[in-house]
């Protein structure tokens, strides 16, 4: 009996939370910023999410990550994602502005605390879109995952009826090291 396959979900899992214990020091030598781990976050999350097959044009098409009103952190995420892929699909990365259409798009993410959260979240379900977000009340809201600090470390809620609502399969790999969001509750990760 191999373990192989077993094993290696398992080191990716590790590698993941290895990443994202990473401390925050913006400014010091081979330490990664907050926008990176970020970055490296939402490129990881692409590994983990089942989008309905009707969201993409072909076989082919990217996974499009659109970044609202930040160009700074779509280049870092542009960065990141460079020559890798997902299930054979290629990461296009676009700077989208407030009023911007999302068609096309697989995953969006809204950095800080943009007043147009809401707008943002009520669009994307109807279009099975991930959708990615760093203020308080973002997954209160109907938002996926948020972002958030503790002891310096990004980590991350899922809110698992947001992302029920956009059609989106989100791994069991992935909910077991997220707090989740379920029914106005919060629980850690694998409780």
């Amino acid at each position: 009996m191999s373990m192989g396959p077993v094993i290696a979900i398992r080191v990716l899992v590790l590698l993941c939370l290895c990443f994202a214990s990473v401390r925050l020091h913006a400014g010091l030598a081979g330490e990664a910023t907050e926008s990176e781990v970020k970055a490296a976050f939402l490129y990881n999350f692409s590994k983990f999410i089942e989008w309905p097959e009707t969201s993409f044009q072909s076989p082919s098409s990217p996974i499009v990550i659109g970044v609202v009103s930040d160009p700074s952190f779509a280049h870092t995420l542009n960065t990141i994602v460079a020559g890798k892929t997902v299930n054979g699909r290629t990461i296009l990365v676009k700077t989208l502005e407030p009023a911007s259409d999302l068609t096309g798009c697989h995953m969006v993410y809204v950095p800080g605390s943009n007043p147009r959260v809401a707008e943002f979240v009520a669009r994307a379900p109807r279009a099975s879109i991930l959708t990615v977000g760093d203020a308080d009340e973002f997954t209160r809201t109907g938002g996926v995952i948020r972002f958030f600090l503790t002891s310096g470390r990004v980590r991350f809620e899922i809110n698992i009826e947001a992302a029920q609502r956009a059609n989106l399969r989100i791994s069991s790999k992935l909910l077991a090291v997220a707090t989740l969001t379920h029914s106005g509750t919060r629980r850690a990760g694998g409780e």
